[in-house]
């Protein structure tokens, strides 16, 4: 069986026309889905994808989103086989990828039990691991204990060692470990331990023979365990590189004055520019009086409410309402003439008397101006979806969606909300639930344009009973 699973995207028998898709995976039909790929080109409404993280040993599920109309298609592959070796993957360079083989007795490398000259490389095994703590003891004037500021532990520290019975083996390790970013780690299951990615730190090689004309070494890597590395973008965030010669079919046809240096900024099909990287954020950090900063560096900003009703928990963002009727917002900056978002929420308890309302918030410029995808949740239950505009008063924009579905406490719903030139569009549903598989509600409006921010907005409706009243959010994606 192959070690990597390629999947040929294809949008073509969709409605309406895509040049880009994020792209998830789950290892079961009904998820959970983790998302591993964003802006992803399309040529022709198609894409061929080779997923360089698949795990092994297991069916994988995929489904990719047309960033331009929402459209889901799905697609399956594995199970991928192990055989029973180690790996350690460069999911950006696959070509430098090793597998790593056992032997009898790998701390010799060349004993009967590990043949000459095959394996090349013998994997020894991993060294202790280490959860260090992030805290630190401070002395107080005239008192007997120190403070203790703490934050959440790191997870985790350890070591890799290996060896190599060959010199071109020792160029196969130069090659995964020259780029110097994270790879990813996948051992056999009988070790219990998880794919996990990790940023290897010195890489120390030693002779092991006397005769240091033989080829072996042994490789001991410190490795600390990170998140999941995002992919350089392919084209930039507003327009695909497959885009361009559409608009523009050779040099000559660039607007006046234009370069090949304004072409890779990202500066012609997008004249004010944009980020090149998404927002993402798990919201695994402890934050109070506020969001902090999100995973991939963007600070959030509390636009509405009082900075002390919100806080990260370690595995959420929240908003708390002490009282009802008042609006609470967090956004973060985006520079992006268009938006696609999606985002997790959760209630702990169902609203009584009066509904809860969640907002994923595009266009954002101040309490007055900007996109929205509203949820109602009716303390009964059902779930409705309307999209909204404040340009001073606020708006509906199309119709009113209902969902069907009837919302019970705890559990995860998805807001996806985008807009993209004039067109606005929202979809929700159950996180377990496939996602539906093109917008419950579009609609087109030019009034707000131009730069500005994302996020997420509650409010616990006036007549609310049950307060303090709290949302909770997780996932966000924006792109």
């Amino acid at each position: 069986m192959p070690s990597y699973a390629v999947i040929d995207v294809d949008f073509t028998g969709t409605a309406g026309t895509d040049t880009s898709y994020a792209l998830e995976r789950a290892t079961t039909a009904t998820g959970p889905y983790t998302l591993i790929a964003v802006a992803a080109p399309l040529l022709a409404e198609q894409a061929v994808y080779t997923d360089t993280t698949a795990p092994f040993g297991t069916p994988l599920y995929y489904r990719a989103t047309g960033d331009q109309t929402g459209s889901v298609t799905t697609y399956t592959a594995g199970p991928l086989d192990q055989a029973g070796q180690v790996w350690l993957r460069d999911p950006l360079r696959p070509w430098a990828d090793l597998a790593l083989d056992f032997c009898d007795a790998a701390q010799s490398g060349h004993v009967p039990g590990c043949a000459q000259p095959s394996p090349e490389l013998v994997w020894v095994g991993l060294g202790d691991e280490t959860w260090r703590a992030d805290s630190g003891l401070f002395d107080v004037l005239n008192a007997e204990r120190p403070a203790d500021v703490w934050a959440r532990r790191k997870h985790a520290d350890t070591s890799l060692t290996f060896f190599t019975r060959s010199l071109d083996a020792i160029d196969r390790v130069y090659d995964l470990f020259t780029a110097g970013g994270p790879l990813l780690l996948q051992l056999p299951p009988e070790y219990g331990v998880r794919d996990r990615f990790v940023q290897p730190g010195d890489v120390t090689m030693s002779r092991i023979s006397r005769d240091q004309r033989r080829p072996e070494r042994r490789w001991e890597v410190p490795v600390t365990v990170v998140d999941r590395p995002l992919g350089p973008a392919q084209g930039t965030a507003c327009a695909t590189w497959c885009a361009l010669p559409d608009a523009y079919p050779t040099y000559g046809d660039l607007p006046a004055g234009r370069t090949f240096a304004d072409l890779a900024a990202g500066e012609v099909l997008c004249p004010d520019g944009e980020p090149l990287n998404p927002i993402l954020d798990t919201f695994t950090r402890t934050v109070a009086g506020g969001w902090g900063t999100a995973d991939t560096g963007q600070p959030w900003t509390v636009r509405e409410g009082p900075a002390a009703d919100f806080s990260v928990t370690g595995s959420a963002g929240v908003h708390t309402h002490p009282t009802s009727n008042v609006f609470h917002t967090t956004t973060v900056p985006w520079a992006g003439p268009d938006t696609s978002m999606r985002v997790q929420f959760l209630l702990p308890a169902m609203p009584a008397g009066d509904y809860a309302y969640v907002f994923a918030v595009a266009q954002y410029a101040d309490p007055t101006h900007m996109y929205m995808a509203r949820v109602r949740i009716d303390p009964a239950g059902p779930v409705t979806l309307t999209l909204r505009k404040r340009d001073g008063v606020e708006t509906q924009l199309g119709s009113f969606f209902d969902t069907g579905h009837t919302y019970v406490a705890g559990t995860p719903y998805t807001i996806r909300f985008a807009r993209f030139g004039t067109t606005v569009a929202g979809k929700v549903w159950p996180t377990a639930a496939p996602e539906p598989a093109g917008w419950q509600i579009t609609s087109t409006d030019a009034a707000l344009t131009g730069p500005s921010a994302a996020g997420v907005r509650t409010l616990a409706g006036t007549a609310l009973t049950n307060v303090p009243y709290v949302f909770r959010f997780d996932n966000l994606v924006v792109t």
